[in-house]
């Protein structure tokens, strides 16, 4: 598994994104087993060789962080984060070592991105920092646009609503002036459920329609599947139980297909999160159980906790005494707390609601 192949699943996975030192010459689409042995968890994937080989080639580290940006978009499909802190901490290191400033910002960005989602939002935010500095200065602005991105979602977290909003404003602003299509649609798509927690439901919703649109038009799978799904979350905030169903079962079906299993998880647990709302207590329980049954095959704790307090308050309308399975042991990085959103797409539910 070489950097070209990375870079072809990346083209793939985010069309009309130019990133220097990433684009294959061939523009063909990633393949499946393409996909499968970049992130292989049964033998050692493409991070792990990357920082092997920088061992023995040092020289190499321009390739490696290039590689580990190439490969973002399948860690956020398969929620395999964890996964890539040791080898992206080691192509980091040799970056710095060698002042190696755009691998160092690249690969920088990537460690932050997996510290977010496994929820060490304070070294995230140390990381993205050192990340920026990096690639400020060598004006990596495919890397500046993403972290000011990842920001938002950092503020989405912790609940600061307002800083998110202006951040995603940000990011747009930086995608358009870099020219980069999925980058701006992406911060729009990250922008609804900061919108829908400051209460601007149309507004909300005019984006993911307009993000839906224009995924379909760029070809961007994935893309598609994240409107579809901010679409479920804005009808269900909107009371629309049955649009917001229907919209969530599309986006997983479509993770599906592209092979995105976290996409699935997440719309398992928003759809839950839409049947209660409509008071559709045993359609509630049937998706709760799939959530938890989803998100904990990922290993994506904060989405199972998500999960299972859903489930738990479907049992309890119910008025069933289902127990719920005892919680497996959580590993050294600590996931986020219950109170933060499992996902930076999904808003964390009313303070009191389940």
């Amino acid at each position: 598994m070489g950097p070209r192949e990375a870079r072809t699943v990346h083209a793939a996975e985010r069309p009309g994104h130019h990133v220097p030192g990433l684009l294959p010459t061939d523009g063909l689409p990633g393949r499946p087993d393409s996909r499968r042995r970049l992130l292989d968890p049964e033998h050692d994937g493409a991070l792990t060789v990357a920082a092997q080989i920088l061992d023995a080639v040092p020289s190499a580290v321009a390739v490696a962080a290039d590689l580990a940006l190439a490969v973002e978009p399948l860690l956020e499909d398969s929620h395999l984060w964890a996964r890539s802190l040791d080898p992206v901490r080691t192509i980091l290191r040799t970056a710095q070592d060698q002042g190696h400033l755009r691998a160092a910002g690249r690969a920088g960005y990537v460690l932050a991105s997996a510290l977010a989602q496994l929820g060490r939002l304070d070294e995230a935010g140390r990381m993205l920092d050192t990340a920026e500095h990096a690639a400020g200065a060598v004006g990596d602005d495919a890397v500046h646009t993403a972290i000011l991105n990842r920001r938002a979602h950092l503020c989405q977290y912790r609940a600061r609503w307002h800083q998110a909003d202006a951040l995603h404003r940000e990011a747009v602003a930086a995608g358009e002036a870099y020219g980069s299509d999925w980058a701006s649609r992406n911060a729009r798509a990250s922008s609804v459920s900061t919108l829908l927690r400051l209460s601007r439901r149309d507004e909300a919703a005019e984006i993911s329609r307009t993000t839906l649109a224009s995924a379909v038009d760029a070809g961007d799978r994935g893309g598609e599947a994240y409107a579809l799904y901010n679409l479920g979350l804005t009808a269900r905030h909107l009371g629309r139980t049955d649009e917001a169903v229907a919209r969530h079962r599309q986006s997983a079906e479509l993770g599906a297909r592209y092979g995105s299993p976290a996409m699935e998880a997440m719309n398992l647990v928003s759809e839950t999160a839409a049947q209660l709302a409509g008071n559709r207590v045993p359609d509630a329980v049937d998706c709760g159980e799939r959530a938890v049954a989803a998100t904990r095959r990922l290993g994506w704790h904060a989405a199972e906790t998500r999960a299972r307090r859903l489930l738990d308050t479907a049992l309890a309308v119910a008025g069933g005494s289902k127990p719920v399975e005892p919680r497996p042991e959580r590993p050294a990085q600590a996931p986020p707390s219950p109170t933060r959103p499992p996902h930076p797409h999904d808003p964390p539910p009313p303070h009191g609601a389940p």
